[in-house]
């Protein structure tokens, strides 16, 4: 009788691990896809290989966009390519343009009373680190990230491509520190750094 029950434990043992496995792998599985979405001609999902489906082309090879000791005016720009590549079964791409913060020091103007000079005072929050991504279309898309803290990931654009050969989309990408015309020393000096990221 022990036998029996000392083999029934390692039975139900063995299937709680099994399940355990099924499940991690499982999780995992759609945690790797849930940033792909690629449709077939009737709308259908499913499973893609973004490695042969996508490409991403940086002007200068990198995806870094920095300001260094700013002043206003002063602007960093980057251009960019995203390849699509169709397959017989895999025709219509959706991804989304992200600029992600590593380090911001600039900060708004909290008071339009605060005063640095007798003749200029700062304008009360301000948008004065402004990023703006030109699409393929021409379209512009413009977000204040004055604020933006390091690890944020600020969300520019979603696109839908369905080409039906392998084609280039062209994008330009531009972070500027904005002259607003007012004081602005709480920000000379300061510094971005950013890079770009396209997530599928």
């Amino acid at each position: 009788m022990n036998l029996k029950l000392h083999f029934v434990e390692k039975v139900i043992v063995i299937a709680c691990l099994l399940m355990a496995v099924v499940a991690i792998g499982g999780y995992s599985f759609a945690y790797f896809t849930a940033g792909v979405r690629v449709e077939s001609d009737g709308g259908a999902k499913v499973n893609a290989n973004t490695a042969d489906l996508i490409k991403v082309e940086y002007d200068s090879g990198i995806s870094k966009l920095s300001l260094l000791d700013a002043y206003p005016g002063i602007s960093s720009s980057k251009n960019f390519t995203v390849k699509v590549t169709p397959t017989s079964y895999q025709t219509t791409a959706t991804y989304n343009i992200k600029l992600v913060i590593n380090n911001n020091t600039f900060k708004v103007c909290a008071d339009d009373n605060n005063t640095y000079s007798e003749t200029n005072k700062c304008i009360k929050n301000a948008q004065e680190l402004v990023v703006t991504l030109i699409d393929n279309e021409g379209n512009s898309h413009t977000k204040d990230i004055t604020t933006s803290l390091a690890n944020d990931e600020i969300l520019l654009f979603t696109d839908t491509k369905k080409p039906t050969s392998a084609t280039l989309y062209n994008y330009s990408l531009k972070v500027e520190f904005k002259n607003t015309n007012a004081d602005q020393n709480h920000n000379v000096n300061k510094i971005l750094d950013a890079e770009l990221k396209v997530e599928f």
